[in-house]
């Protein structure tokens, strides 16, 4: 899994909006150690690391909205970003929720054959 270099950039901005990029891993290399030592179970040695926590948040929210998909390759072999595949399938479901209620009524009220 890989968030997109938009939604990316646009995190990183956030937080610097909030100054709050000034805390936590300066380098690719300082950030993987942190995520080594939370899942060793040693979080608390870690700094606060809010670009780091973000990306978590991010990643768990889309595992929920998602499910598994979100950690398979894309046909062309990239990776999926956590936030592009919420949009993608829910805005499929902005558009298709409302239709089928819409056929259901009408199914309902006898103006369409039901199956």
């Amino acid at each position: 899994m890989k968030m997109c270099q938009d939604h990316w950039d646009r995190l990183k901005k956030a937080l610097a909006d909030r100054n709050l990029l000034q805390f936590g891993a300066k380098t690719e290399e300082e950030a993987k150690r942190s995520i080594v030592t939370d899942l060793e179970g040693r979080g608390a040695e870690n700094e606060f690391d809010p670009l780091m926590s973000c990306w978590q948040m991010i990643y768990a929210e889309g595992l929920k909205r998602c499910g598994l998909e979100l950690m398979s390759p894309k046909a062309d072999g990239s990776e999926r970003c956590p936030i592009c595949e919420s949009q993608r399938q829910y805005g499929e479901w902005w558009i298709n929720g409302p239709a089928d209620a819409m056929l259901k009524e009408a199914q309902d009220k006898g103006l369409l054959p039901v199956g």
